[in-house]
């Protein structure tokens, strides 16, 4: 089986092409090929898996809906490391924009992405004169500060009942909300490497409010348009960098007062330019995306293989 692997601020993913190959979206062991993929040892290495596949019959991408709309180029489906629904990905979103055009299964411009949750999203990729994408923006859509959103049991978490975006959580005044997938946002007055991401991110992910479990986002704010991130993203634990996150934080900040609209997050992996329009009320993010390799994934090796001791020689 045919893969690529792709990042967007060393936020790695990889990513099968059932454009070219059809039969790839009819697997149903998806989430247990993404869980052996992604292992570090073993696999790809990855903090998940992405499809592309095209949105309605073969040979019909960008067919417009019943109210003559532009219809998606491609459906895309994404799978956390441990084989959980991602839902959305800012980083993702860019890589499958890139390959999309860079394999001509969408023209260069407008790319048209529909996610799981049924979502259509625009990233605009341009290519350069060699025919590649370097860059790319994607419209997330607006973000969203009700708890149903995220979703959030707001029974099960202490709350400000005038403003129930914002809770405490871990001993940590927290601002939730959701780009399409659930974040908890934390500003910090202190360095983010002296927070304990990896033991106290877990417990946030896990934490009885959150049904879906949730992603952590810690900030610390160094102007008015920038601020430092670092992400637990949940299915996947600490990774480089995280689109929406990024999304969230600044969505986040403008709402507490601590942020302009428009700024760049700088994560473990890069920085991303961010940008909140006052007027559509929707969040923009641009950042690169990478093409790392191409290669062959051996499936007459089983996943029990993969993980079993060398044998002595």
């Amino acid at each position: 089986m045919r893969f690529t692997k792709m990042h967007g601020l060393s936020n790695d993913y990889v990513f099968l092409d059932a454009f070219a190959a059809p039969p790839i979206a009819q697997r149903d062991d998806l989430a247990a090929l993404t869980r052996a993929v992604s292992d570090r040892r073993t696999g790809v290495g990855s903090d998940g898996l992405i499809v592309l596949e095209p949105p309605g019959p073969p040979g019909s991408p960008g067919i417009a809906d019943s109210a003559g709309s532009p219809g998606p180029h491609a459906r895309m489906r994404i799978y956390n490391s441990d084989g959980s629904d991602g839902e959305r990905c800012g980083n993702g979103l860019r890589c499958a924009a890139k390959l999309l055009v860079e394999r001509g299964h969408a023209p260069a411009g407008e790319v048209r992405i529909e996610t799981t949750s049924g979502d259509v999203l625009a990233a605009f990729a341009h290519a350069d004169a060699a025919g590649r994408v370097q860059r790319v923006r994607v419209d997330m859509g607006p973000p969203n500060f009700e708890a149903a959103a995220a979703p959030c049991d707001l029974a099960k978490i202490d709350h400000d009942h005038t403003n129930p975006s914002h809770v405490r959580i871990e001993g940590m005044n927290a601002t939730i909300v959701s780009v399409g997938n659930p974040h908890v946002v934390v500003f910090l007055d202190t360095p983010l490497d002296r927070f304990e991401l990896e033991t106290i991110g877990l417990r946030v992910e896990t934490h009885p409010a959150f049904p879906k479990r949730t992603n952590l986002q810690i900030a610390h704010i160094t102007a008015r348009d920038a601020v430092a991130v670092r992400t637990w993203e949940r299915g996947a634990g600490a990774t480089q960098a995280c689109g929406t996150g990024a999304c969230a934080v600044l969505a986040a900040g403008v709402r507490l007062g601590l942020l302009e609209r428009e700024a760049t997050v700088t994560l473990p992996g890069g920085d991303l330019h961010v940008r909140w329009d006052q007027k559509s009320d929707r969040i923009e993010q641009t950042g690169p995306a990478v093409e790392v390799f191409t290669g062959e994934w051996n499936e007459q090796v089983s996943p029990d293989e993969r993980i079993s001791p060398t044998s002595p020689t």
